[in-house]
């Protein structure tokens, strides 16, 4: 019978190397301070970020930390609609995010939303991410209001 012990294990250079399960391979943060309204109840692209992985056999897990306003001056409803899409896939829907004031003067919130994702990665292929918005009630709805920065952060965890 053969023991082996080691004190460290290092990847290979090639990337192709072991890796153990339950460890951080890999992780990237990608920002933007763009401003982006919205004013439609059409559910809209306001950021695109991409993960290509380093494994082919792994969880990549995204940090979505967004910079949101929704205003209407007119009316009590501030609220809007958001949406998260993984490879043209629908992974998170919310319909009333925002604020309601019952006194009819008018409504607004500024806010950072936070959504975590988690995606079951069997390739070395890019990982497309898509955050979508739209009114539900709102006159209008932002991300990046005054070079306010957006992040996500991608966490690639091996299997």
């Amino acid at each position: 019978m053969s023991i082996l012990k080691v004190d460290r294990l290092v990847e290979k250079t090639s990337g192709n190397g072991v890796h153990i399960a339950g460890h951080v391979i890999n992780q990237e943060m990608l920002t933007t301070t763009t401003e982006v309204s919205v004013t439609s109840t059409t559910l809209t692209s306001v950021w695109t970020p991409s993960y290509t992985p380093v494994s082919n056999n792994s969880f990549v897990f995204a940090t979505f930390n967004m910079s949101m306003r929704m205003y209407n001056n007119s009316g009590a409803d501030g609220r809007s609609k958001m949406r998260i899409k993984i490879n043209g896939t629908d992974v998170s829907f919310t319909d009333s995010l925002g604020t309601y004031d019952y006194g009819n003067s008018g409504a607004w919130s500024k806010m950072y939303y936070t959504y975590f994702t988690k995606y079951t990665n069997t390739s070395n292929s890019t990982i497309n991410y898509d955050f979508l918005m739209a009114q539900h009630g709102a006159m209008g709805v932002r991300i990046g209001e005054r070079g306010a920065e957006s992040q996500v952060t991608f966490t690639e965890i091996a299997q």
